[in-house]
């Protein structure tokens, strides 16, 4: 069954649920310890680091779905975690006790919240996906528990509807036998068990041509960090629903602010993500961004533009493919023939003429990036001017994306379509005239038919002077 019939399978039936993924934070010497026997202890943290980190890019699908992901997290601070992968997450510490302790800590925490089913999972169990906690959600509506049997006696799933604190009570955890006696507690306590797929955790040398043969059969590489840029100026309306899309895996979410006066600082702060104060213009404010970004791809987004689901590994795709930079297709957020003929336009400008424009979120190496000296400082075109100089330092066009940005109306809206497109084919064909950019600023900003009536009039000089030269 493909991933996109099982999704639509299980979607129907399923409800929303809280999956907790159960990790340690790869520290050389504290996690793997039997593995570390055998391949040592800095090459066992680096597998329990790629292990979780393939775990959460498997699961993450389900965030679009309605589904909520959270990560309960040992043997390390809440920045550590948000440094190792990204501020987009839902962290929690596990908390004391033994492992039967802090599962129903994780189970009782998060029906409390939620009143959904909640699906605890290990980072261990390289087989976990989506389609397979689809189907643990979808059995939570027939069984009081649902729970995934691994091969060395234990399990590498638990799932239910009900808080049922004895069934973790009594178990010789760690132990063999933690699976039967896990089910006889159950049967003892006249609860009704579905049992899912016996699958295998990596704990030994020879588990771990488990994890490559899972990497292989989905071509996964790892997951390069991704620094969403975002600047603003008075956002306060759109800036919560751009970062909410802006959520990864190893993802991390920057504003750069120029100098809002509205609430828009406020709304960033309680999104929890990193706020830098910059001096006002789109071009200085992505600059200021990109220089705290830790990400080997940046990304720079407009405030009133969302991010597609899947965003990030749209991206890793490309970057896997070699790619130098790139953007998304763009989308508007209206309905409307005039709005999809606009889509169109655009759309096949960035693909034949290799011209995309910072509305469809412009990704970039970092390197790259740095090697054109970033955005140009420049009152107006700085994504245009960007995308030149992308394209003459690497040699190539940019990727374009299939997957759409969907960003706001507002502009088609207030001025009208047609005229909007006049005036951007305006701004650039005044751009090869020569037309200096402060005056193509204050165009855009307050389009007026005397100052088009000047760029046309720069535009037949210039073709009056190329023909007399002729």
């Amino acid at each position: 069954m493909s991933w996109t019939k099982s999704i639509k399978k299980y979607n129907k039936e399923a409800k929303m649920a809280r999956i907790a993924v159960f990790t340690k934070y790869p520290e050389s010497g504290k996690v793997k310890t039997r593995l570390a026997k055998d391949i040592g202890e800095d090459k066992a943290a680096r597998l329990q680091k790629e292990m979780t980190e393939f775990a959460l890019s498997n699961l993450w699908p389900l965030i679009s779905r309605g589904h909520k992901l959270e990560v309960r997290f040992d043997g390390a601070t809440l920045d550590q975690m948000i440094s190792w992968l990204g501020d987009g997450l839902e962290y929690v510490q596990q908390g004391d006790g033994e492992l039967g302790v802090r599962m129903a800590r994780a189970i009782a925490d998060g029906l409390k919240k939620d009143k959904e089913p909640v699906i605890v999972v290990g980072s261990d169990c390289p087989e976990i996906n989506a389609e397979l906690v689809l189907e643990a959600i979808e059995a939570c509506k027939h069984s009081d528990i649902v729970i995934g049997p691994a091969f060395d006696g234990g399990y590498y799933l638990i799932g239910m509807k009900n808080f049922e604190p004895d069934l973790f009570e009594h178990i010789t955890w760690g132990s063999s036998t933690v699976f039967e006696e896990t089910i006889r507690k159950a049967k003892k306590l006249g609860l009704s068990v579905c049992s899912l797929t016996l699958l295998k955790d990596v704990d030994r040398f020879g588990d771990i041509e488990i994890f490559d043969k899972a990497k292989r059969k989905i071509g996964w590489q790892g997951l390069p960090f991704i620094s969403v840029i975002i600047p603003t100026l008075n956002e306060e309306r759109n800036i919560a629903k751009t970062l909410e899309n802006a959520r990864g895996v190893k993802v991390e979410r920057i504003v750069a602010d120029g100098g809002s006066t509205d609430r828009t600082r406020d709304v960033v702060k309680k999104c929890n993500v990193k706020l830098i104060y910059s001096k006002k213009g789109r071009a200085v404010q992505q600059n200021a961004g990109a220089q705290y970004a830790k990400g080997k791809i940046l990304l720079f987004l407009h405030a009133d533009s969302s991010l597609p689901g899947g965003f990030d590994s749209a991206i890793r795709q490309a970057y896997v493919n070699n790619f130098s930079f790139g953007t998304f297709s763009l989308g508007i957020d209206a309905s409307g023939l005039g709005f999809r003929a606009t889509e169109m336009i655009a759309n096949a400008r960035s693909k034949y003429l290799g011209l995309p424009y910072g509305d469809q979120a412009i990704f970039v190496d970092k390197k790259l990036f740095e090697d054109v000296g970033g955005f140009p400082i420049v009152p107006i075109m700085e994504d245009f001017l960007l995308i030149k100089n992308l394209t003459k330092e690497s040699g190539n066009k940019p990727t374009i994306l299939p997957q759409k940005v969907m960003t706001s109306p507002r502009r088609w809206q207030q001025y009208g379509l047609c005229k909007v497109f006049f005036v951007n084919q305006l701004i650039i064909l005044g751009y090869y005239a020569g037309v200096s950019l402060e005056v193509l600023a204050e165009f855009y900003k307050k389009p007026s038919m005397q100052m088009g009536k000047a760029i046309v009039y720069e535009l037949l000089k210039k073709f009056l002077h190329i023909k007399n030269n002729a």
